[in-house]
């Protein structure tokens, strides 16, 4: 029998970059929403305790009661990577998993990410102008590959909050990061692993899939992100993505399978002409974007989020077929707590990562890993141009100390959007 989202009880799991908006979100409809935000140390600050508070709806809870309340989810929520083994566990407890599982893997692991696209008959963005796995370890190797390359992308493995990706253009220029990098590395400065590419031409697009029993469902959203500014996209059917990307997709498909994939993902390409994409980056989990405008375009999202979690082939329905949004950012809160004033009509379109609600009323936001990072502004429409220029609304009503976002982001997407169009891909 069919469980409405009135009668439905959520749980998610996360560090409170994705957990609080979602659970806003899921809120509206469901019946219970549980957040919970680890500790994770065994000298916890309040930060996460305060994360997700006063949200109207949401009840936070610690571990302890997180894992007592396992039986009474409805299914549970994992919007980011790093706990493969507690999704499987509550699996094997008879439980609901919305996640990627050990799918998480691949995003984490570099190398093994271009091997298995290698392995699948794949292509990889090349090094040297060779399709291969270039890969130096340590500090030694890298800051002589930095001394004898120009204009190439470095990638790094597992420790994303030490590096992730990083475009090298001389040794001069790089010398800097190279020793910072090595610095917060620690006593790993002699065995990290970084990932070499060339700079490669042509225009970057994403597909933000919906991966549920072994398959991709049958529609999904195609975007196109102008990084860390904003993302613009719209709904369109699986089956007529471009014939590069499906493609890819169908090599991949028995991979996420493998995994145990029940999720919504996002993959970024680098699409060089109509007949050569190369799969760049895989998330595995709610990115940003598309979570914050995953929240606002489905329709049900509550009962679609359930019906992969539980296997079932379901239809997505999209409310609009167009989405928008803009990255807001915030000089003080890469130091101090930064409260946000939303004006009623605009709260439910902005979304914002590691905030509580406090007594009063006041939305604040917390400083955590992502920095300066406050959150996004989401639009949807009837067009892509009424979707930008409702995310443009949206964020233009944000007041915080600090604030600052490109009003012009999306002019300047539209000429991305114009090659890919030229490209065959949009």
């Amino acid at each position: 029998m069919k469980i409405k989202a009135k009668d439905m009880t959520v749980a998610i799991w996360d560090f409170g970059t994705f957990g609080p908006y979602l659970a806003e979100r899921l809120a509206r409809d469901c019946k219970k929403v549980y957040l919970c935000c680890p500790r994770s140390t065994g000298f916890p600050m309040a930060d996460r305790d305060l994360i997700g508070t006063g949200i109207s709806g949401v009840t936070k809870i610690l571990e302890t009661e997180f894992f007592a309340r396992i039986p009474e989810y409805t299914y549970t929520i994992f919007p980011f990577i790093g706990h493969a083994g507690m999704q499987l566990d509550i699996v094997r407890q008879g439980g609901l998993v919305l996640g990627t599982r050990a799918g998480d893997e691949i995003e984490k692991d570099r190398k093994l990410f271009k091997q298995t696209l290698l392995n699948q008959g794949l292509h990889i963005v090349p090094f040297n102008g060779e399709e291969k796995i270039m890969e130096t370890i340590g500090f030694d190797a890298t800051r002589s590959m930095m001394q004898g390359t120009k204009n190439k992308w470095i990638k790094f493995s597992e420790y994303r909050g030490v590096a992730e990706t990083y475009q090298h253009l001389s040794y001069e220029e790089s010398e800097d990061f190279l020793f910072e990098m090595a610095h917060n590395f620690g006593s790993h400065r002699h065995d990290f692993s970084a990932l070499w590419e060339d700079h490669i031409k042509g225009v970057e697009v994403g597909d933000d899939s919906l991966f549920s029993n072994g398959k991709y469902l049958s529609k999904c959203l195609w975007g196109l992100e102008k990084k860390d500014e904003s993302y613009s996209c719209k709904v369109i059917a699986h089956d007529k993505l471009p014939y590069v990307i499906r493609n890819i997709h169908e090599k991949m498909t028995p991979i996420m399978a493998g995994y145990g994939v029940h999720a919504p993902i996002s993959s970024e390409y680098r699409v060089v002409n109509r007949g050569l994409a190369y799969f760049i980056d895989p998330t595995q989990r709610f990115g940003s974007p598309p979570g914050e405008i995953i929240c606002e375009i489905w329709d049900d999202l509550p009962e679609l989020f359930r019906a992969i979690a539980a296997g079932e082939d379901i239809v997505p329905k999209e409310i609009k077929k167009y989405g928008a949004s803009i990255f807001l950012y915030s000089g003080r809160l890469i130091k101090e707590v930064t409260p946000v004033t939303i004006p009623a009509k605009f709260q439910q379109w902005v979304k914002l990562q590691n905030f509580c609600i406090t007594k009063d009323g006041m939305r604040k936001c917390w400083t955590q890993d992502a920095g300066d990072v406050l959150g996004a502004a989401v639009g949807i429409g009837d067009s892509l141009e009424e979707a930008q220029c409702n995310a443009v609304e949206a964020a233009e009503s944000v007041k915080a100390e600090g604030i600052y976002f490109n009003t012009n982001t999306f002019d300047e997407a539209d000429e991305n959007i114009a090659e890919a169009k030229r490209l065959g891909v949009w």
